[in-house]
Order: structure tokens, then C-alpha cells, then sequence
């Protein structure tokens, strides 16, 4: 199946934004298990007490 891109503006960009069927993807995200690639995301490290 192929990858639906993300709207060109946003910070999904990047990203896929669904495989062809979103309403089924999400579905199965509810259901079940499933990856999703966030490596277009920031990630915010905090340390301390």
C-alpha cells in the first residue's frame, strides 16, 4: 500500500500521514498494537529532582 504524505505545511510535514486506509489504521491503533514513526517529532529532555 502506498504512503499518503503529510500536508506540505505543519509539523507532520514530514511524515507519512496514513497507508491508504486512516480510518482502518486507526481503528487498529484502538484495538490492538502498532507502531508509529514519530522521528520527525523534537524531543525534550529534562533532568534533575
Amino acid at each position: 500500500m502506498p504512503a499518503v504524505p503529510a500536508p506540505d505545511a505543519g509539523p507532520d510535514a514530514a511524515a507519512v500521514w496514513h497507508y491508504g486506509d486512516p480510518l482502518g489504521e486507526q481503528r487498529a491503533a484502538a484495538e490492538s498494537a502498532v507502531v508509529i514513526d514519530r522521528s520527525h517529532r523534537a524531543v525534550l529532555t529534562l533532568t534533575g529532582a
